[in-house]
């Protein structure tokens, strides 16, 4: 049986919500068409097979989104997406400063602040 609330509800909706951004970001992804051009800027930063990996990635947020959100493989996601949201720290994020919005825009405040979410999460979970 799913515990969707273990260890508590506050933590649950922080898990669920941090989820909902990934399921969604994935599915507009595929929605707008736009994971061709996501492989394409992967592959000008050097990684080889960058629409394999975009799709992966996108497929990886859309799946893994909804096992986090099920408070499944909480820990292994849990890294990943810290892993995933580090990479587009430093290949998007950090070249536009802090703001998302308002002093700059694009930067990596949001990034951050998902980081902190994922992290806060792995270091409260309670192994099954």
């Amino acid at each position: 049986m799913i515990k969707l609330f273990q260890p508590s509800p506050s933590l649950a909706m922080l898990r669920i919500g941090v989820s909902s951004i990934f399921i969604i970001h994935s599915i507009a992804r595929m929605y707008l068409g736009t994971v061709g051009g996501f492989g394409e800027f992967l592959n000008g930063h050097g990684f080889p097979a960058g629409t394999i990996l975009a799709w992966f990635i996108t497929i990886a947020e859309l799946i893994g989104g909804v096992a986090l959100a099920a408070n499944l493989y909480v820990m292994p996601l849990s890294i990943y997406f810290v892993f995933q949201m580090a990479m587009g720290i430093i290949l998007v994020h950090r070249h536009f400063g802090w703001f998302v919005v308002g002093a700059s825009n694009g930067g990596m405040e949001y990034s951050v602040l998902i980081i902190v979410v994922l992290l806060t999460i792995l270091f409260t979970h309670k192994k099954k």
